[in-house]
């Protein structure tokens, strides 16, 4: 019998234990050729900042939202925006999760205009990677909002979808 130690190598650091669904203490992560190709995608993707669905089976435990998270955190960490929105939010419930995640001062502007001219201000201030977690819950008018930020930028805005299904 083979060891699985010998056919995929283990990450030299657990990963943080609230990024597995298990919320394993100490973990390590195995790294599988899914890991490493979503890790290739995930950092051309932000050189070119383009968009980056991943795709994968419905399930839990499958991988798909801890391998975006693990890359995102271990490779990107000071450009990595995690947004995490309820079932069918609505631009301005991204337009507020942005305005939080981003740390801006005081509450989001009732202003939509005034709220995407902050938001836009602190995403120009560098590369960033917006990853959306269970995205399939998003509207189309929530992607056309984060389309708008990422043609409104000057150099573009990595966004990385995670999803069960193809946008």
């Amino acid at each position: 019998m083979t060891d699985m130690a010998q056919l995929f190598p283990l990450a030299d650091t657990p990963a943080p234990q609230e990024l597995h669904f298990l919320c394993l203490a100490g973990a390590r992560t195995v790294v599988t050729p899914g890991l490493t190709a979503i890790r290739h995608a995930f950092t051309d993707a932000h050189q070119q900042q383009r968009f980056l669905s991943v795709l994968g089976d419905v399930g839990v435990g499958v991988g798909k939202t801890f391998a975006v998270h693990t890359t995102a955190l271990t490779s990107f960490p000071d450009a990595h925006l995690l947004l995490r929105l309820g079932a069918r939010p609505g631009p301005a419930d991204l337009r507020a999760h942005l305005h939080h995640t981003l740390r801006l001062k005081g509450a989001p502007p009732t202003d939509p205009a005034a709220t995407d001219s902050l938001i836009r201000r602190a995403l120009s201030a560098g590369p960033r990677i917006v990853t959306v977690d269970e995205a399939d819950r998003i509207p189309d008018a929530c992607f056309e909002y984060l389309r708008f930020l990422h043609d409104d930028l000057p150099g573009g805005l990595c966004v990385v979808p995670d999803r069960r299904a193809a946008w």
